[in-house]
């Protein structure tokens, strides 16, 4: 059954309320019961636990920009004496955070308003809009609000965004999340290298599984694709993002991928090496238990009579010849007569061993029939 103050709190139902004002975790109890009424529009409760000084001003506005609830916010600086920037703008940075329009403006106007304090004197704080290394229009690119990086980014004078501040570490976000339509106003509004740290942009935005914003880079720019020793194709494996995987792989000279991608089809790229750094790809795909990427590495890379890439549970297995050079790092190998198995524990590896003799007949009965 819900909680009587509680629901008085989401009902607004004024009459009924004080009754039930909680005698035990009054602080707890009556904050969560603030943001049951303000996220209900119960505004009349908002007023009464206000008034009752049990929600001081200061904790209840952050909370209601953040939240987007505008009217509470409203009421709560008509009534209450209220600090706007404490916790360094808390209400305005995550009203940016969490795409609240309107409260956004709200707050702004207050820059530049006659809105009465209790006292009847002007206000006369401001909302410092790049405090914490511009945490508000960082956090809109990341989360996707176009309508309030627009906003921001519209600012003159002493509070103005400054673009390039922590290496365009907005910009950088925006790609880092996937934001097509915010990676494309900033690079129309700004003066952007989308080349900037060795193709962070779109090494991130493969990465983390964000196809669109992949192709469009590489359509409309002159990307390195293999950039930070193929990071990222590496990282698209590590991540489980398969889409990407095919992507990149359809776009290099790789000898393994016959698909050509026709959205670039008069540019070339360096071969991807999808054996880089001890085949760290399909290694880290097993590890995190990403079957469908690991399974198509290792279609890819099952070419040889003696290389056999075999994967289960998270566990990987990677039969190589005997004089084959690599790092095992903290694996290790189990030796047999003409070949060694790469793995990290040998639970597996038998089931590892009877696929491989699979393998490995196939490519004998080729060789026989061409004789």
């Amino acid at each position: 059954m819900e909680d009587s103050f509680y629901q008085c709190c989401k009902t607004n139902q004024l009459d009924k309320i004080e009754q039930f004002i909680p005698s035990t975790d009054v602080t707890l109890r009556v904050s969560r019961g603030f943001e049951i009424a303000c996220e209900s529009g119960s505004l009349d409760v908002v007023k009464f636990l206000l008034e009752k000084k049990l929600i001081p001003g200061n904790k209840a506005f952050p909370y209601a920009c953040e939240s987007g609830h505008l009217d509470a916010a409203k009421l709560i600086l008509a009534t209450e004496e209220v600090d706007i920037n404490i916790l360094d703008s808390y209400a305005f940075r995550y009203a940016c955070s969490n795409g609240h329009l309107e409260v956004v403006q709200f707050l702004l106007s207050l820059n530049d308003s006659s809105f009465k304090v209790p006292n009847n004197e002007l206000f006369e704080s401001e909302i410092n809009v790049n405090v914490l290394d511009n945490f508000a229009f960082v956090r809109a690119c990341k989360n996707g609000h176009l309508d309030i990086v627009k906003l921001l980014a519209s600012i003159r004078g002493k509070y103005e965004i400054d673009i390039s501040g922590n290496e365009y570490f907005a910009f950088r976000k925006a790609c880092e999340f996937g934001n097509l339509d915010v990676v494309k106003f900033l690079l129309q509004e700004y003066d952007i290298d989308v080349h900037l740290k060795n193709e962070y942009a779109f090494r991130h935005a493969c990465a983390n599984g964000h196809l669109e914003l992949a192709k469009w880079l590489v359509e409309n720019y002159k990307i390195d694709i293999n950039a930070v020793s193929d990071y990222a194709f590496r990282y698209a494996c590590v991540k489980g993002n398969l889409e990407i995987v095919k992507f990149l792989l359809s776009l290099s000279t790789n000898s393994l991928v016959e698909e050509n991608n026709e959205l670039v089809e008069n540019i070339s790229f360096e071969k991807i090496d999808i054996r880089m750094m001890d085949n760290y790809a399909f290694r880290w795909a097993c590890k995190e238990h990403h079957a469908d990427v690991a399974d198509y590495l290792a279609d890819l890379l099952n070419q040889k009579q003696y290389e056999f890439y075999y994967r289960e549970k998270g566990q990987y297995y990677i039969v190589l010849p005997l004089d084959y050079e690599t790092n095992k790092g903290e694996d290790k190998f189990v030796m047999f007569d003409d070949f060694k198995v790469r793995c990290r524990n040998r639970k597996y590896l038998k089931n590892c061993l009877e696929a491989y003799k699979i393998h490995y007949s196939k490519f004998a009965y080729k060789s026989a029939r061409k004789i």
